[in-house]
């Protein structure tokens, strides 16, 4: 297969399209690596540092799935608009993704389907009316509700006292020399063992991965563990880069103003765009129906 990324119209109607994007084997694993190498200079740890953790060590905290799906996704986002341009084509709606194959030693070949708009004349514009509702005040229930996601993003890990792991918990193993951080949870094969044991327990995990992958481990049950919240006062708005809570939150409800304010447009724009798609006459229509019958008789 070619080692350039292929894009191909598999089928074409006169308000409709569809196509093929196939991205080769060798740009489907370096996204993967890549997805890998990010994660890995973002999370922490302990006993390895940022950037030089091995995927086999994330594949057992994160579960390896995650990282083929953002991997896959992240390609659907670069090449979808790149296959829109080479193609010459226009979507008027939201394009219908279908993955036609993808695996990490296999090209990723996924469809996109779409409507196109048929060349039309518009019809004239003046009195149009439409309805849109005005943007919502930022209230201060958003405003506290933004900085306890702040809050939750300063959280640090503390001990936590207890001795049996119950579903959920945040529990310390060690592993040899290797210690980390993990969440007890009975859906997944490698640690649903944890939930039931000790504090200083030893625990045998013997299992199989969704991905047929055999895992054999001990880990021993260091200790209990929770985020611990920082207070929201002046000293977690400077953290977060701002002179004191008050900026901080003036800047919030700024934020969320102006997002608001977008979504308000973009509800305008829809709006007055259904409101000029009622007034058009589309002679495509007559012929899809026209079509549609002849197939029905």
């Amino acid at each position: 297969m070619s080692k350039h990324v292929e894009y191909q119209i598999t089928e074409r109607q006169e308000i409709a399209a569809t196509i093929e994007v196939s991205v080769p084997t060798e740009q489907v694993a370096r996204q993967i690596e890549k997805t890998y190498k990010e994660y890995a200079r973002e999370v922490s740890i302990p006993g390895f540092r940022r950037g030089n953790i091995p995927r086999a060590v994330l594949d057992h905290r994160f579960g390896r799935d995650i990282f083929l799906e953002e991997a896959r996704d992240e390609l659907q986002r670069t090449f979808l608009p790149m296959a829109l341009e080479e193609l010459d084509l226009h979507p008027v709606s939201r394009p219908e993704m279908e993955v036609v194959s993808f695996g990490e030693h296999d090209p990723f070949v996924f469809r996109a389907r779409f409507d196109t708009l048929p060349a039309v004349s518009l019809p004239q514009t003046e009195g149009l009316q439409i309805s849109v509702s005005p943007a919502r005040p930022v209230s201060d229930e958003d405003v506290d509700e933004a900085l306890q996601e702040i809050q939750h993003q300063f959280a640090v890990l503390g001990e936590r006292e207890g001795e049996r792991v119950g579903e959920g918990d945040l529990v310390h193993v060690k592993s040899g020399d290797q210690a980390w951080d993990v969440r007890a949870t009975a859906e997944s094969p490698v640690l649903r063992s944890l939930v039931g044991a000790r504090v200083g327990d030893t625990v045998e995990v013997d299992d199989t991965l969704e991905s047929g992958e055999p895992v054999q481990m001990r880990l021993e049950i260091a200790g209990l563990r929770q985020l611990i919240l920082p207070e929201i006062n002046d000293e977690l708005a400077k953290d977060a880069g701002y002179e004191g809570l008050e900026a901080l939150k003036e800047e919030i409800q700024s934020q969320i103003a102006r997002r608001r304010e977008e979504l308000h447009d973009q509800q305008v724009n829809g709006a007055l765009l259904d409101a000029v798609l009622q007034n058009l006459e589309f002679p495509l229509r007559s012929k899809v129906r026209r079509h549609s019958e002849a197939e029905i008789e």
